[in-house]
């Protein structure tokens, strides 16, 4: 028995022995990997809403009713009393259409225009018809000035054999004020001849029929007061 035991002891050593010179032999498994930091997750983005913009419509034009119509231009009619004129931004109706002609009247006068040559717009009829009122305007302004304008045809100085243009030296004294022209050698111009020195002007007033007058030498001319033209 006692043997046995003994046995039994020393296979217990033996085995203990063996698994220590194991572990003593193994090295210890290495430390875990330390997790990783945790990433902090990206705060959601608030939506911004961009403000909305406001879409602009179109202005309308202003146009007239269908089948009324302003003329662009002016334009000259015949009829049997004789020519009527329409200035630009006359307002017509149509009367009817035929490829590019368009027929129109006044109310009075029936005649054939272009289609480019009128509009329905009535803001570009309104800006035709003030710029001829301006025209027609200064038109008449001109031609009253005009009316009472002094003209200066032709001027000359000397002998019938020998005469000397002295219109711009005439139009010179005039403009300066001088309405009583004298007829003197100032003017220049020589003659061999034993005639008489003569001065002769020949004007229109406004437009009038014109007007010869001559003075010898000594004497004078007395043109009208009024405004020289043509300055």
């Amino acid at each position: 028995m006692r043997k046995g035991f003994l046995l039994i002891l020393a296979v217990a050593g033996l085995g203990f022995a063996a698994t220590y010179f194991y572990l003593q032999r193994t090295p210890p498994p290495p430390p875990p990997a330390p997790a990783p930091p945790a990433q902090a997750r990206p705060s959601p983005i608030a939506k911004t809403t961009s403000p909305s913009i406001a879409k602009t419509t179109p202005r309308p034009r202003n146009l007239a009713s269908d089948g009324t119509y302003f003329l662009l231009r002016y334009h000259s009619v015949a009829t049997d009393t004789g020519v009527t004129g329409f200035p630009p931004g006359t307002k017509v109706s149509l009367v009817r259409k035929s490829d590019q002609t368009i027929r129109v009247t006044d109310g009075q006068v029936e005649f054939d225009v272009g289609a480019g040559e009128v509009t329905n717009n009535l803001d570009i009829a309104a800006r035709l018809a003030r710029t001829d009122s301006r025209i027609q305007e200064q038109a008449i302004a001109l031609a009253s000035a005009q009316s009472n304008s002094l003209w200066l045809v032709q001027a000359s100085w000397g002998p019938p054999d020998k005469t000397v243009d002295v219109t711009s030296a005439i139009k010179k004294r005039v403009a300066a004020g001088d309405r009583t022209i004298t007829a003197s050698s100032n003017f220049g111009g020589k003659s061999t001849s034993r005639a008489t020195n003569m001065l002769v002007i020949t004007y229109t007033v406004g437009g009038g029929a014109p007007i010869t007058e001559a003075a010898k030498q000594g004497g004078s001319i007395k043109l009208p007061a009024v405004p020289l033209a043509g300055k």
